[in-house]
């Protein structure tokens, strides 16, 4: 696999080809990381550095920030050097909303906003992410009212568009220097609809060698108690959720950060922002229900006929699976051969 290393002028400074192993893992809601391993020479040493961008051939567009290295010596087995990191996604997780930050009406333009505020144009120039612009032009129909003050940048846009199944990405753009942000959704390959080929994954398509299911409800929520602002008898609270008895699982949401500011929000516009914060935290802790497999890509080819976060059909030989959405995929690729695995999540 050929390995292109970028500086942090968006230039091209050389190329290597991997022999020995390459994982690039890439995620629909967060951040995806990666994983050189190859032989460790004066070369390779001085080229790979913290803070680099690697790409593949290729695949320009998904950049990886090089941000562990290690170097390992044996005058018997020889010298190898490992590089590590994260996708480009992950500059978001260095910055804070910085200031109080009310965000009513569409969902593309709440997070237009916080990127221009936080990362791309704020009133501190110091905190300006050099090359970042928003080419988001995605419509999503998604109304918010949420307040944020202090949250990491990262991880509230990973939650707004976990909670709305949306993906998120940054995609470099060598040409015109730059790292643009956009909004996606995943195309329906589904039973379901009629406007793209079907993709399923089952043994009985014999494309899927192995899998790994999993189901986990050891931290599901299904009520939250949010807490406003206030002191005392005087702090505002909101019950989200209406189960009963056994199956009632709580939690206590701290919302304090939330504030009327003495009247400037509405009741009713608090309110919302009170109850979205509530349901927030409740999907952050739902019953996960994770599938994954090592596909043999000889019917199906990830990036030709199903892409990531793409909803498809999947089916281990016990017929657990549905219709599942592709929330990660890896690809491997090292001396015995290439792999492909995509987790699938199941949207409820």
């Amino acid at each position: 696999m050929l390995i292109y290393i970028i500086n942090t002028d968006l230039e091209i400074e050389r190329a290597f080809d991997i022999t020995k192993s390459v994982i690039w893992n890439n995620r629909y809601y967060g951040y995806g990381e990666f994983e050189v391993y190859m032989q460790a020479t004066m070369e390779t040493v001085e080229s790979f550095k913290i803070g680099k961008i690697l790409v593949r051939e290729g695949s320009e567009e998904n950049a990886m920030i090089i941000e562990s290295i290690q170097i390992q010596t044996d005058n018997e087995a020889g010298d190898y050097i490992t590089i590590k990191g994260r996708c480009l996604k992950s500059i978001l997780y260095r910055r804070i909303i910085w200031n109080q930050t009310n965000i009513m009406g569409s969902l593309e333009g709440g997070i237009e906003r916080l990127l221009k505020e936080n990362a791309i144009q704020p009133e501190n120039n110091k905190r300006k992410i050099e090359w970042l612009n928003n080419k988001n032009v995605l419509k999503t129909g998604i109304t918010v009212k949420c307040q944020y003050t202090g949250n990491n940048l990262g991880e509230t846009i990973e939650a707004l568009c976990k909670s709305y199944l949306l993906g998120w990405d940054i995609a470099l753009n060598l040409e015109d220097k730059t790292m643009e942000f956009y909004l996606y959704r995943g195309s329906n390959r589904s039973w379901s609809q009629q406007e793209h080929p079907c993709v399923v994954f089952s043994e009985d398509y014999e494309n899927l060698s192995t899998t790994d299911y999993t189901i986990d409800q050891s931290n599901y929520k299904n009520v939250a108690k949010v807490a406003g602002e206030g002191e005392g008898l005087e702090r505002k609270y909101m019950e989200i959720g209406t189960a009963r008895g056994l199956e009632r699982c709580e939690i206590f949401v701290d919302a304090r950060d939330l504030s009327t500011n003495e009247g400037e929000i509405t009741e009713e516009e608090y309110n919302r922002q009170m109850e979205d914060r509530g349901l927030q935290s409740l999907a952050e802790n739902a019953i996960t229900k994770e599938f994954s497999g090592e596909i043999l890509e000889f019917t199906n080819i990830y990036g030709r006929d199903y892409f990531l976060g793409d909803i498809v059909e999947v089916q281990n030989k016990y017929g657990i699976g549905a219709t599942a959405r592709i929330t990660e995929v890896i690809e491997s690729e090292d001396e015995s051969g290439t792999y492909t695995i995509p987790t699938f999540e199941f949207d409820e």
